[in-house]
């Protein structure tokens, strides 16, 4: 009863979704910016459904693995929906943390979109002006380094959940060597593209600035 009861509430929230955007203007999510960094960062950690471990046979590196459990224009038929909001068994499993109810909408919204490959993205003028920790970089770490490094058991025990954590790596040059993808750094987000270049011009811009606690 719960499990039904819980499905329905993003049923529901989803429908009103619905409702509210017939009369704007519509927003396409896009693929490589917005689908792929939350599957990245949340279903291809070690152990999971990446090209090396293939948990349950599943690699969702590439779209070509991920639209294998999606039903396009059906978010509530698709597994890889339903496996999200199960009260019970949530994926991703412990002790990584179940997605948030936004990140969770945004799929649902690409797949009743159709769950496109890639689709035309728009996106906002860069804007690396008035850069803040708890504004800018947190919540592009959040996107593509946030249940990796953001959990109880961070992965490569790099954590990123307090500002002293964080700023150790700032510090070493791991940070931005990672996500620029400079050797002998690990290329991060793992089993990704790069960020896009806005995020990344961010971040850097951020450690230039001394890295503030802001």
């Amino acid at each position: 009863m719960m499990k039904k009861f819980v499905a329905g509430l993003f049923v529901l929230s989803f429908s009103m979704w619905r409702c509210t955007s017939e009369s704007e203007v519509s927003t396409e999510v896009c693929f490589e910016t917005q689908i792929k960094p939350i599957i990245s960062s949340s279903c291809t950690q070690n152990g999971c459904h990446n090209s090396v471990d293939r948990e349950a046979e599943r690699d969702y590196t590439t779209y070509e693995g991920i639209i294998k459990d999606v039903k396009a224009g059906n978010h509530a038929g698709s597994k890889l929906y339903k496996v999200l909001i199960d009260q019970f068994a949530p994926m991703p499993n412990k002790p990584f943390s179940r997605l948030s109810d936004s990140k969770i909408l945004t799929i649902a919204t690409w797949i009743e979109q159709g769950a496109k490959f890639n689709p035309i993205c728009v996106s906002p003028p860069c804007d690396s002006s008035n850069i803040t920790l708890s504004g800018s970089v947190r919540p592009i770490l959040d996107l593509y380094c946030g249940q990796c490094h953001n959990s109880n058991d961070p992965q490569g025990n790099v954590d990123f959940r307090t500002y002293d954590e964080l700023k150790a790596f700032v510090e070493d040059g791991s940070l931005s060597g990672s996500i620029n993808f400079v050797s002998p750094f690990s290329p991060m987000p793992k089993n990704s593209s790069k960020m896009p270049d806005c995020e990344i011009a961010i971040i850097d811009r951020w450690i230039k600035q001394g890295a503030p606690n802001n």
